[in-house]
């Protein structure tokens, strides 16, 4: 699934966070609250890793 900034309803109320290749794997949240903390990457993992935690 591929999408552009621009068609996120953020007049909508809501907000987005992605992260990733571009034209490869990543993810993307999209929530109506703000994250309280966003961790990219894992600690002490390999640096090719595309991960993203969200709490």
């Amino acid at each position: 699934m591929r999408f552009s900034p621009e068609s996120i309803p953020l007049n909508l109320g809501y907000k987005y966070q992605n992260y990733g290749q571009k034209g490869f794997h990543g993810v993307a949240f999209f929530s109506k609250s703000d994250p309280m903390r966003t961790i990219k990457g894992l600690d002490g993992g390999d640096d090719e890793v595309q991960k993203i935690y969200s709490m």
